[in-house]
């Protein structure tokens, strides 16, 4: 299993053990910040939303800047048996 997989494996479990409903992913939220955290960054809250986080990377160059963004949003939904 490749560096990359063996980082993000955990999370993409995580995430899916504890889903949340769009507008209430508090502890997705809170995961994120530790995540960044522990990877050097420091979040910072998405203006008023209590959901929402970011970090800026800071090259040592001038230059462009590139942005990431991810929406982790879930609805929920209901699963029927489909009768035959």
């Amino acid at each position: 299993m490749s560096t990359e997989n063996e980082a993000v494996l955990p999370l993409f479990t995580w995430f899916h053990q504890h889903p949340e409903v769009g507008h209430t992913e508090f502890a997705t939220t809170q995961k994120i910040k530790e995540t960044l955290k522990g990877m050097g960054l420091e979040p910072q809250p998405l203006g008023t939303l209590p959901t929402g986080t970011f970090a800026l990377i800071k090259g040592s160059h001038p230059g462009k800047t590139l942005l990431l963004c991810s929406v982790p949003i879930s609805m929920p939904c209901r699963w029927q048996k489909r009768q035959r």
